[in-house]
């Protein structure tokens, strides 16, 4: 749920409040599963690879909304790397593996760097 508040405030142009929210995503993820208790159904879809891909997402539309593409585009590189390292390990969400591959040639877009967003959306 902080991993979709992120993406909300990153497209109203909230910087701060994003952050934070990506802040509480990452800290709400790390201390799921150490009561012991099983995963809801509904929630086992969200694994390390989605949340890397969601925060790596908001810190983009933060670059597209802010109008500070540097700024927020290498917030968002080394985060959506780790998001393509993961998914590309897991042969079961490749759908999710091409989309991440498309959001990381945008943020080589955002850094002006054409020429490796080109040879990412070939790979997606």
């Amino acid at each position: 749920l902080y991993a979709m508040e992120a993406r909300a405030y990153a497209n109203m142009g909230q910087p701060s409040k994003c952050k934070r929210a990506v802040r509480m995503a990452e800290d709400t993820f790390l201390d799921a599963g150490l009561d012991g208790e099983p995963e809801p159904d509904w929630i086992r879809f969200f694994s390390e690879a989605e949340l890397n891909g969601e925060n790596a997402h908001s810190y983009r539309d933060l670059a597209y909304v802010a109008g500070r593409s540097p700024t927020y585009a290498s917030l968002a590189q080394p985060v959506m790397d780790k998001a393509v390292e993961l998914f590309g390990e897991d042969d079961e969400h490749q759908r999710s593996y091409a989309l991440n591959l498309i959001g990381m040639a945008t943020v080589h877009l955002l850094q002006r760097e054409p020429e490796q967003s080109t040879v990412l959306a070939a790979r997606a």
